[in-house]
């Protein structure tokens, strides 16, 4: 899913005709409901419009009608969740994460999704028992407008949010990146490596 804010999506107004400006306008402004808005976003598939201008329509539809948007493009986290698996599979093929105890799967963002900090927070995380220090790697995305982005970060456990050791933001493009970050904090955390992999 491309993300395009509705200013970006008046950015690239001036490609557009003025069927498809029209389009925009009523994504940005009409009091639709529910089945409207998927009725409105289905005829401008059918139409063909801009990118844009789809766009502009799956963030107004994320933003103010979820139910409908995860009836139209699926749930919002099944594309951050496969992201997140194939940097488990890199993680699983080079660590020995019997250690962690934090568990070894792809985690829900509790705290910052309660008090509105983010509208998706998938995350893995490592710490071993009875350490103090642990790795993240995050998917988050602040709200439905916003570009997804990878977090990685170095942390002390049970210090202030402010206390972070490391933090690193990549672009969710820089997937990879992010990735290769990460193994580095699970070395750095002197993570058993696996035999095969050692």
């Amino acid at each position: 899913m491309k993300n395009v804010n509705m200013e970006e999506a008046a950015d690239a107004a001036a490609e557009l005709t003025a069927n498809e400006r029209r389009y925009l306008e009523r994504a940005q402004d009409d009091p639709f409901e529910d089945g409207g808005i998927v009725r409105y976003y289905k005829q401008a598939l059918k139409n063909r419009v801009h990118e844009a201008v789809l766009a502009a329509i799956e963030v107004r539809m994320r933003t103010d009608f979820p139910k409908a948007a995860k009836r139209v493009f699926g749930a919002k986290g099944e594309q951050v969740e496969a992201m997140l698996e194939r940097v488990q599979d890199a993680v699983l093929a080079q660590f020995d994460l019997a250690g962690n105890g934090l568990g070894s799967h792809i985690k829900v963002g509790g705290d910052e999704r309660r008090t509105g900090k983010a509208y998706l927070y998938r995350y893995l995380s490592y710490r071993a028992r009875g350490q103090q220090y642990g790795a993240q790697i995050a998917l988050i995305q602040d709200d439905p407008a916003q570009e997804l982005r990878v977090l990685v970060r170095y942390y002390r456990v049970y210090a202030d949010a402010g206390n972070i050791d490391e933090q690193e933001w990549f672009a969710a493009g820089d997937i990879g990146r992010a990735q290769d970050a990460y193994l580095a904090l699970l070395e750095r955390l002197a993570v058993p490596r696996r035999p095969q992999a050692a």
